[in-house]
């Protein structure tokens, strides 16, 4: 069905009716989903899975992040200049990465805290209160997997 439309919609086929971004999309996806690739052996390791652990965590912080590193810290000349990073200019690829630098690490971490002190306990808590609720015990609702 994608590729139905694929064909008959203009918009999925990349610039000036280039049909090339599609089948390149198609390619990695196939390499990725194989196994015994490189793809899938970057992505089915354990920190992969310990990432998709936290990747809810990572999705509800992750903007409010960006925002404060890139008004309190990429938008500041002052620091900018005493870090010795003045000359990057807003837009490009390196400011970009340089944002991403600055901001992943705290992303990590605040992802990790609200996974196990907030996100963790709430499923418990929810699971109890589901419990008696339901007269069901805890132990048939689905288990928290720990990452490995």
């Amino acid at each position: 069905m994608i590729l139905t439309v694929a064909l008959i919609s203009n918009q999925f086929w990349g610039p000036e009716g280039n049909f090339l971004p599609i089948v390149i999309w198609a390619m990695m996806f196939a390499s990725i989903m194989a196994n015994g690739t490189v793809f899938h052996w970057l992505l089915d390791n354990k920190a992969m899975h310990w990432l998709g652990t936290v990747s809810y965590s990572t999705y509800i912080v992750h903007m409010p992040i960006l925002i404060a590193v890139k008004q309190n810290i990429m938008m500041n000349e002052g620091l900018m200049q005493s870090l010795g990073l003045g000359g990057i200019e807003r837009g490009t690829a390196d400011y970009l990465l340089l944002m991403i630098a600055i901001a992943w690490p705290i992303v990590l971490a605040m992802s990790v805290f609200s996974y196990y002190i907030i996100e963790t306990p709430g499923i418990r808590l929810g699971k109890a209160i589901a419990s008696k609720l339901t007269g069901k015990p805890k132990s048939s609702f689905p288990q928290i997997q720990a990452p490995a």
